[in-house]
């Protein structure tokens, strides 16, 4: 009986993997994967960059000030772009936008251009990510989501891991300028990749989406905000404090690293995938620990069925005894 059932779940969670690995979801993958890996390589290095670029300290605050609040206002345009021009033709806009941004960036003379493009720089962090989502939510029905957005995320975190220590050998190989601006090189060569790869989405995606979704209520902030659940506006508003304080020392974070206690650049590309890699092992753990935790509810609920049928059985075979034995008498 065991052995069925494990069967039976190897089976199912094949069979929902497969099903989750549509052409529109094994698309955004591939391109999350290229644009991703092409920003880490130098996105980590910024605020050495700039200040390389002759850039003052109140300078690399402000660029930290204005990244995320480009971050946070380009999310809404993105999702509205998405659905009145489409899946493909907004992710390939934003893919082209970014590259802008990277160009700018890869000849800028001066720190300031940056701060001009910065908002197309975050076109592909901020803009494309509604974009990412809708697809894999066209492509997939709502029983396979989230193994479709679990795919995105891995395959968005992997270069995460890597290719901070990619860039900072180069930076440590080529000073902090051309090191940067390989990376930046590189990343222009990606987001062409992508651009072409992202054509092979449908013009017209397959609708799994309820009546709810086609509410054009949803598409307005007060409608969204006031169709909140309250506990979900509260962890909202955690969460913005949680980031506001995040944010008072993220873009320091490489400066104080290389100027203040001495890591070199490949260090501080390591650290990240180090981070990155704690993080990984403690959400496995914590995976392994609720896989065990539920294959010892599956065991002990298979041994109290076990039991329950032993007893029926003895039961049965007590009764068809003393029928036996009435009928023998």
């Amino acid at each position: 009986m065991e052995s069925a059932l494990r069967a039976r779940r190897t089976s199912g969670a094949g069979s929902t993997a497969s099903a989750a690995l549509t052409p529109g979801v094994i698309v955004a993958a591939a391109v999350t994967f290229v644009m991703t890996a092409a920003e880490e390589l130098w996105k980590r290095f910024v605020p050495r960059y700039i200040e390389a670029l002759g850039a003052p300290i109140l300078a690399v605050g402000a660029y930290g000030t204005l990244r995320d609040f480009a971050d946070a206002m380009l999310q809404y345009p993105g999702g509205w772009v998405t659905d009145r021009f489409g899946r493909r033709a907004a992710l390939r806009a934003f893919i082209a936008l970014a590259a802008v941004g990277y160009a700018a960036y890869l000849w800028s003379p001066n720190w300031a251009l940056t701060f001009a493009a910065l908002p197309f720089v975050m076109c592909w962090a901020s803009a494309a990510s509604p974009t990412v989502f809708a697809i894999i939510g066209d492509a997939l029905p709502s029983a396979h989501r989230t193994i479709g957005f679990t795919v995105q995320s891995m395959t968005r975190r992997i270069p995460i891991a890597i290719a901070p220590a990619l860039g900072g050998a180069l930076i440590a190989r080529f000073g902090v300028r051309d090191g940067v601006r390989i990376g930046l090189g590189v990343a222009v060569g990606g987001a062409a990749l992508a651009f072409m790869v992202a054509g092979a989405i449908d013009r017209e995606p397959t609708s799994h989406a309820g009546a709810a979704e086609q509410d054009s209520r949803a598409t307005s902030i007060r409608g969204v905000w006031s169709r909140m659940p309250p506990p979900l506006r509260r962890l909202l508003v955690s969460d913005v404090l949680v980031r506001t304080c995040e944010s008072l020392v993220d873009v320091f974070v490489v400066l104080y690293a290389t100027r203040v206690i001495g890591v070199t650049a490949p260090q501080a590309g390591d650290e990240t995938r180090a981070y990155l890699r704690r993080r990984a092992g403690r959400t496995s753990r914590a995976v392994g620990r609720r896989g065990r935790d539920a294959w010892a509810d599956l065991r002990d609920e298979l041994s109290g069925m076990t039991r329950a049928i032993r007893r029926r059985k003895a039961r049965r075979a007590a009764a068809q005894d003393l029928e036996r034995e009435s009928a023998a008498d």
